[in-house]
């Protein structure tokens, strides 16, 4: 069973993680200008928000929880891991209540904007510093809690900077 929850937990943080990159990607290639190409974008963006980045990141705390878990929670007097899991709970909370609830209010607006509605382009604009912040923001607690799963696995690193193993 913990082979399993470690395949599926590293599985979805491929899918979580991946499509993260290719979220930014999208969004660094099209512009507002052309309103129907930008409307598809950020439909797919929702897209990939909802299924593999909400879904990797659900399966992901899911095995998490499994893991522990099958170790009866003695994992989880370790530092690294209380650290480890803040950030992920402060992930999970940006994702849900911030980024994916931005993401329709940009599509929304970007359909209106495909639609005619002209006023839609200055409310468009409003939003992207919003997004680009809290996915930021996002993106640097996913590398912390990768470098904090990583770093408790290197072998040189001295005793005072690495985590205790689990």
């Amino acid at each position: 069973m913990r082979l399993f929850l470690k395949l599926v937990h590293t599985l979805a943080i491929s899918a979580f993680v991946g499509s993260i990159f290719g979220h930014i990607l999208l969004g660094t290639h099209f512009s507002a200008e052309d309103a129907a190409s930008y409307r598809t974008v950020l439909a797919v963006k929702c897209l990939m928000t909802q299924t593999l980045i909400l879904g990797g990141l659900a399966l992901c705390v899911l095995s998490g929880i499994g893991l522990v878990a099958l170790g009866r929670g003695r994992s989880l007097i370790r530092p690294w891991l209380a650290i480890k899991l803040a950030a992920v709970a402060l992930i999970v909370v940006n994702a849900v209540t911030v980024l994916r609830p931005l993401g329709l209010e940009r599509l929304a607006l970007a359909s209106a904007l495909a639609g005619g509605d002209t006023q839609a382009l200055a409310a468009l604009h409003a939003t992207g510093p919003r997004e680009d912040i809290f996915g930021a923001i996002n993106l640097a607690l996913v590398l912390a809690v990768l470098v904090l799963s990583i770093a408790r696995r290197v072998p040189f690193l001295p005793a005072s900077v690495k985590p205790a193993r689990a």
